[in-house]
This record gives structure tokens, sequence and C-alpha cells, in this order.
């Protein structure tokens, strides 16, 4: 085996080790995400009170922190849903 197919090798080992440490610290900081889309128009207000319950909610029902629980809320136009074959700007 050649000097660089060593350090190689080495490398490799180490990245696995560090990468394994790396996702599993991600998961557990990260994990669950809630991706809420809803129809634009919320006041902030409404948008704290949101987050702040389904993080006690995501807590209560999977045991984790409210540290671990990230939340994407997306504000959608009505023009840009639709069900059922019709925009929701239609009805």
């Amino acid at each position: 085996m050649t000097p660089s197919v060593k350090r190689s090798a080495c490398w490799h080992r180490n990245w696995r080790s560090t990468a394994s440490s790396r996702s599993e610290n991600s998961r557990r900081q990260t994990m669950p995400m809630i991706n809420v889309q809803m129809f634009e128009g919320r006041t902030l207000e409404q948008r704290r009170k949101l987050a702040k319950e389904l993080t006690e909610g995501t807590c209560r029902a999977l045991g984790c922190t409210p540290d671990a629980v990230q939340i994407i809320l997306t504000d959608i136009k009505k023009e840009n849903w639709a069900e059922s074959g019709k925009l929701f700007s239609d009805t």
C-alpha cells in the first residue's frame, strides 16, 4: 500500500466517524421539522402563537425539547393553490 493510499484510507475512516457524529447531532438538533403552508394574511402575532403551539404539542407528543423543533411557515397566495381543479382565488 502506498503512503497516499494509507492517508486516504485513514482520512476515509476519520471522515466516516466525523460525518456520522455530525449527522446524529444534526438529527437531534433539527428534528422534527414541521412545514406549514397556509393562505397569506395571518398576523405576526398569529404566526408566533402557531409556532409556539406547534412546538409545545410536538414536544408533548414526541418527547423532544423545544430547541429540537423547527417550523417553516409559508404563505401561499390563493391564486397559487387549487383544490378539485379550481383555484381558491376563483371561489
